[in-house]
């Protein structure tokens, strides 16, 4: 009978954090567990863990070239059995353009959603249209719509979609054991106890956003502002609730920094109530374009005085989402950019958590899948945009679309409207998958062929 193989698991990280070349999967380092790759690993470490499948994380897959680097790699495993009779299969999670490859194992890549911008390379860097893959991934898996990947040097690899539990795969207990208490929890009684980091940009500083702050809860100015919200549900009044801005680093052309420049250079909404908070992710390597954000938001805030920095603009993360219930109370509604190739995964995630996705879709792009957001919460991008990027995969311009004058005011009055009907009721209960966590196990069940 074959043995399982071992799985070593990798990542867009910071390896200086770590201190091996691979490590059990407890010692995955993340800074958020709400979106993108970070949390897409975890799901898929607790997957392997339940399947008493040996697996591993290694934030540098790529120095493991030789059969020696293997063999300790087999030792980091704890298994006694060699190379030949266990086999490894490397899975690679992130975008298309951040591949790695680990040799002399079976290479799969992972994929949260698919390419929806269009991108002409200028330069000459293979990986630059965020459409190809190194040759030595044979196996693709998707979430979502199919990912238009090729693999460099010809070939198609072989495609697996990955199962609709896989978006909630970290929310929900393992299938025969007690279903988790989804009661809602009165906000007020949960303050205390949110494993949230919140600032307001006013007081935005990136040494208060590094490793050593990850333990701290919202600040002062964020818990005062969900005071507010908690009592004006006490005295029946309209006061909205939080609407989440994801913002995925990895995206060039991301039109979340356009929407914060538009937010303070008309301020009226901001006094109507509405609070925006950017839940920046996929942020490794890339901590200084949140740096820059925030500081070039913060200026232009400061024209229209200092509240709109202090009391309507925040940056958080969720170190952890066990209280779902209550980041629904916090945040019932959320504006996702569906060009972001991760958008299907990540409205889908937030739907599942009970927070209303609200779409900024492209009408000439395939429309989002059933069931993501209902026709009343897809705002229609309907003006042209190209952004110019250069990055380390050289020079690029990607073609897309943005929001009139018009369709912004309609985005904040929609958002404004989810964040106060939700704000004045319970949270939604989230949606518990029927095919559960043993879905997401059948996925990776070929491997062992693979290997």
């Amino acid at each position: 009978m074959p043995l399982d193989p071992i799985i070593v698991v990798s990542a867009p990280c910071h390896a200086a954090s770590y201190n091996g070349s691979a490590v059990g999967p407890r010692a995955f380092r993340h800074s958020q567990t709400l979106l993108g790759t970070e949390a897409q690993v975890r799901i898929a470490l607790r997957a392997f863990q339940r399947s008493r499948m040996r697996c591993l994380f290694s934030p540098v897959p790529e120095v493991f070239s030789s059969p020696a680097s293997l063999t300790a790699l087999m030792r980091a495993a704890k298994s006694a059995r060699g190379l030949a009779e266990r086999g490894v299969v490397h899975v690679r999670f992130g975008p298309p353009s951040e591949a790695k490859v680990l040799k002399q194992a079976a290479n799969m890549m992972v994929l949260a959603g698919a390419r929806r911008r269009g991108v002409v390379p200028l330069g000459a860097h293979p990986m630059a249209d965020e459409a190809s893959l190194p040759a030595a991934f044979g196996v693709v898996c998707h979430y979502g719509d199919p990912a238009m990947v090729r693999r460099l040097g010809g070939g198609a690899p072989e495609f697996r979609h990955l199962p609709t539990a896989f978006v909630a795969g970290d929310l929900h207990e393992e299938e025969g054991e007690a279903e988790p208490a989804l009661t809602a929890r009165p906000l007020e009684d949960g303050l205390h106890d949110l494993r949230m980091q919140a600032e307001a940009f006013a007081e935005f500083h990136p040494a208060n956003w590094g490793a050593a702050a990850r333990a701290g809860g919202p600040s002062t100015r964020f818990r005062r502002g969900l005071m507010n919200v908690v009592r004006g549900r006490r005295l029946g009044g309209g006061t909205l609730g939080f609407v989440a801005l994801p913002w995925n680093l990895a995206d060039p052309a991301s039109l979340v920094p356009e929407l914060l420049r538009d937010f303070v250079t008309f301020p009226a909404f901001a006094r109507e109530g509405l609070r925006l908070v950017l839940l920046p992710y996929n942020d490794t390597g890339r901590a200084g374009a949140l740096e820059a954000l925030v500081g070039e938001i913060r200026d232009r805030a400061a024209r229209h005085g200092a509240a709109l920095a202090e009391e309507h603009l925040f940056v958080a993360r969720a170190h952890a989402i066990e209280d779902h219930d209550l980041l629904a109370q916090i945040m019932p509604t959320a504006i996702v950019d569906y060009g972001d190739a991760e958008a299907h995964w990540t409205a889908a995630r937030l739907g599942c958590i009970g927070i209303r996705p609200l779409l900024l879709a492209d009408p000439d792009a395939p429309p989002p899948a059933e069931g993501i957001a209902s026709p009343g919460d897809i705002i229609a991008l309907d003006v042209e945009r190209r952004v110019r990027c250069t990055d380390f995969h050289g020079e690029r311009i990607f073609m897309t679309k943005g929001l009139s004058r018009r369709s912004l005011s309609r985005l904040f009055v929609a958002a404004m409207e989810r964040a106060g009907s939700a704000a004045a009721g319970a949270p939604p209960r989230p949606a518990r998958s029927a095919d559960g966590p043993a879905a997401i196990r059948q996925v990776f069940a070929p491997l062992a062929e693979a290997a």
